[in-house]
């Protein structure tokens, strides 16, 4: 039995349908979406960690951190308050229709779970377009959201450091 052999019996979908899989559009974008919202989440919290070392960076490991999914990087920010209840809300349904894309080949945004998915997004009551269209605003607002928290701590540090460097000036005029 050669190496194809054995990685046939174990992947379920044949190299074609994964070929055809890769050429869906909407659904590598719905893939990399959330690649990129986790990215720049993480950012954010890189800028919030008083400390960015070994340890903390092991809270990121996919196999056992406890800040290796998309949904748990949201929480944190949500609990530290740099998003609001709606972006929290909308990032854990744009994760939930990745996952619906990531583990279903031949899905399509007609699937009954990813329709609801769809609907259960803030911005789906104010738009009358595709639930693609509609996903797609979503992931727009969230990035924008988490944008303003990264701005928020950027300048929250540029201030503390300028107080520090001021401080050690005043200090050092005194003596």
């Amino acid at each position: 039995m050669g190496w194809e052999d054995k990685l046939a019996d174990k992947v379920s979908i044949s190299h074609k349908e994964w070929q055809e899989a890769a050429k869906n559009q909407k659904r590598v974008s719905v893939i990399e979406s959330v690649w990129y919202l986790d990215f720049v989440l993480k950012n954010l919290l890189e800028l919030i960690f008083v400390q960015w070392n070994n340890e903390v960076k092991k809270q990121f490991n996919p196999n056992n951190g406890s800040l290796a999914y998309l949904t748990q990087k949201a929480r944190l920010v949500y609990s530290l308050g740099y998003i609001n209840k709606s972006t929290l809300n909308d990032l854990q349904q744009i994760n939930k229709i990745r996952n619906r894309f990531a583990h279903n080949v031949d899905i399509t945004f007609t699937d009954a779970e990813v329709c609801k998915y769809v609907n259960n997004l803030s911005v789906a009551k104010n738009y009358k377009i595709t639930l693609y269209r509609i996903y797609m605003h979503a992931v727009d607002k969230c990035f924008k959201n988490i944008k303003a928290g990264i701005k928020q701590e950027a300048f929250r540090k540029a201030v503390l450091k300028k107080a520090v460097k001021e401080k050690s000036q005043q200090k050092t005029k005194k003596e």
